[in-house]
C-alpha cells in the first residue's frame, strides 16, 4: 500500500487522519507538505509503529536538524525494514550528521539515501562517510548534489569507494570539487575493490523535439556544474583504464574543453574499458573534438550512449560523427544532441542513418 501525498498544507484535522496510515503503509511520501520539527515528533512514533514500512520520502519539507533527527529515531526500530529514505531539501546541516552512522549501523536493509539539496558540508559528510564505512552498512545508492561539498570531501568519500562492495551508484554533481577532488575521487575509483558502477552528473534534458538554434550555456547551468576543466579529464582517464565495473559517468556542465574529451577518448579507446554511458552535455566541446569521438565510436565496443547536448557543433563535427555512426563496427545505440544546430542536408542524412540502422536513436 502506498500513501502518496505532495504539495499540499496539511491542517491539524487532515493530520490527524493521516497519521494511522503513516504507521500502516510501505511507501510514505509526504514531499512538500509544510512539514516542521513540530510533526516530526507524530511522523518518528508512526513510524515506529510501522514493520511494513519500505520507502519513506519527506523531500522539500523544512524539518531542520532537529526533526530529521526525530524521524530517524523513529526509523531505528529493530523491526524497521526501510529500503529508500529521502530527505532531500530538509534543512539537514553538519550539526545534524552525527546522527547518521549510528542511523546507517541500525538499518541494514537500507539501499537507498537521498541528502541532495542539504547544506551538509565537508564537516558533515565526514560523518556520513563514519557510517558508510560500517560493516552493517549495505547502502547501494546515495545521493548528494547540492551539499557544500569541496575537494576536502573527496578523500572521505575515495575511502568508502574502496572499502565498501555495496556502492552502486553515487550522485555528487553540483559541488565545487575541482581538480585536487576529483584527483582523489579517482584514487578511490580506480581501487581494484571498488563496485561503483554509476557516477552521475547533473539530470539531463527533457525529452523534446523542435528548431535546432545555436544556444549559450547560462550561468545557471554553470552553477550546476562541479567546476571541473580538462585537467581533470585525466584523472577520469587513467580511472577508466583501471576501473572495470564504472558503467555510467555523467560529466555534464563542466568546461571539460576539446582537450579534455580528447583525454577521456584516448583512456576510452584502450581495450577492456567497460563504460556504456557518457553525458558530456554542456562541456565547451566544438567541432575540435568530434575527430577523436568519431575514432572512438569505433574502436570502443561498450560505449552505447554518448550525451553531447549544448555544446558548440556544427555540420563538420555532426559529419565526422556521421562517418562512424554510418559503419557496421559502430555499436552506439543512442546519441544526443539537444540543442546543437545543423542544416537540412545533414539533418537528412541523420534521419536516413535512423532508418537504415534500426538499433540507433538520435535523440534531438
Amino acid at each position: 500500500m502506498k500513501l502518496d501525498i505532495q504539495c499540499e498544507q496539511l491542517s491539524d484535522a487532515r493530520w490527524t487522519e493521516l497519521l494511522p496510515l503513516i504507521q500502516q503503509y510501505e511507501v510514505v511520501r509526504l514531499d512538500d507538505c509544510g512539514l516542521t520539527e513540530v510533526r516530526c515528533k507524530d511522523i518518528g512514533s508512526a513510524l515506529r509503529a510501522n514493520p511494513s514500512l519500505t520507502e519513506l520520502s519527506l523531500r522539500t519539507n523544512e524539518l531542520g536538524d532537529g526533526g530529521v533527527h526525530l524521524v530517524l529515531q523513529g526509523l531505528q526500530s529493530p523491526t524497521c525494514k526501510i529500503q529508500k529514505l529521502s530527505l532531500q531539501n530538509c534543512c539537514l546541516t553538519e550539526a545534524g550528521c552525527g546522527v547518521l552512522p549510528g542511523v546507517l549501523h541500525s538499518l541494514p536493509t537500507l539501499q537507498e539515501l537521498h541528502l541532495s539539496d542539504n547544506p551538509l558540508g565537508d564537516a558533515g559528510l565526514q560523518l556520513l562517510c563514519e557510517g558508510l564505512l560500517d560493516p552493517q552498512c549495505h547502502l547501494e545508492k546515495l545521493q548528494l548534489e547540492y551539499c557544500n561539498l569541496t575537494a576536502a570531501a573527496c578523500e572521505p568519500l575515495a575511502a568508502v569507494l574502496r572499502a565498501t562492495q555495496y556502492l552502486k551508484e553515487l550522485m555528487v554533481s553540483n559541488n565545487d570539487m575541482g581538480e585536487a577532488g576529483i584527483r582523489a575521487l579517482c584514487r578511490g575509483l580506480a581501487d581494484s575493490a571498488c563496485q561503483l558502477e554509476t557516477l552521475k552528473g547533473p539530470p539531463g534534458a527533457p525529452q523534446r523535439r523542435g528548431p535546432r538554434w545555436p544556444q549559450f550555456p547560462s550561468a545557471a547551468r554553470r552553477v550546476k556544474s562541479c567546476s571541473l576543466t580538462a585537467a581533470c579529464c585525466h584523472h577520469f582517464g587513467s580511472m577508466l583504464t583501471q576501473n572495470k565495473h564504472l558503467l555510467e559517468l555523467q560529466l555534464s556542465s563542466n568546461q571539460l574543453g576539446d582537450s579534455g574529451v580528447q583525454a577521456l577518448c584516448q583512456a576510452l579507446g584502450q581495450p577492456g574499458t567497460a563504460l556504456s554511458v557518457l553525458w558530456l552535455g554542456d562541456c565547451d566541446i566544438t567541432d575540435g573534438a568530434c575527430g577523436g569521438l568519431a575514432s572512438l565510436l569505433l574502436t570502443n565496443r561498450s560505449l552505447r550512449e554518448l550525451d553531447l547536448s549544448n555544446n558548440g557543433l556544427g555540420d563538420p563535427g555532426i559529419l565526422q560523427l556521421l562517418g562512424s555512426l554510418e559503419q557496421s563496427g559502430c555499436t552506439l545505440e543512442q546519441l544526443v544532441l539537444y540543442d546543437i544546430y545543423w542544416t537540412e542536408a545533414v539533418e537528412e542524412r541523420l534521419r536516413a542513418l535512423e532508418g537504415s540502422k534500426p538499433g540507433l536513436q538520435i535523440v534531438s
